[in-house]
């Protein structure tokens, strides 16, 4: 049980090793379900409009930064398992912050060449992440960040 749980935990904290594609859905899954029920529960707890408020928008702007971070742990390994660095992540990463800090700095959330360039930016990268990492198999056999995690 204690492996379980500590290898678990590392999942979501390290980008050390390398991951299969199942543990990056599961991890991914779980991170999300984990944000949608936190979310769920500010609405329910503050009402349906506490997310447009000021405090509600600095409430998601933490759940998101929170969100980050796993999911770069979760990115990072299974672009080490293509045998490509962890940096890879940051691709999708840093313009998230980027997008996160305007937004709540009022610069975006209203249509304009900003936000559709964000939009653009997000969907032609989540198509690459969603292939790359969801659904191509890694490197067969070990490479430079561990072995391969299929075959344990």
């Amino acid at each position: 049980m204690w492996l379980f749980v500590s290898d678990g935990i590392s999942l979501f904290l390290s980008v050390a090793g390398r991951i299969p594609r199942y543990r990056w859905w599961i991890g991914t899954l779980a991170v999300s379900a984990f944000l949608l029920v936190v979310f769920l529960l500010l609405s329910a707890i503050f009402g349906a409009g506490f997310m447009m408020s000021t405090n509600g928008r600095a409430a998601l702007f933490v759940l998101q930064l929170v969100w980050l971070y796993p999911y770069y742990c979760l990115s990072g390994k299974r672009f080490q398992d293509r045998a490509k660095p962890a940096s890879f992540a940051l691709i999708w990463i840093a313009p998230q912050l980027l997008s996160l800090l305007l937004d709540n700095l009022g610069l975006t959330g209203v249509p304009n060449l900003v936000e559709y360039a964000f939009a653009t930016f997000n969907f032609v990268v989540g198509v690459w992440f969603l292939v790359e990492l969801g659904f191509l198999r890694g490197t067969v056999g070990p490479n430079r960040y561990g072995p391969d995690p299929v075959e344990r």
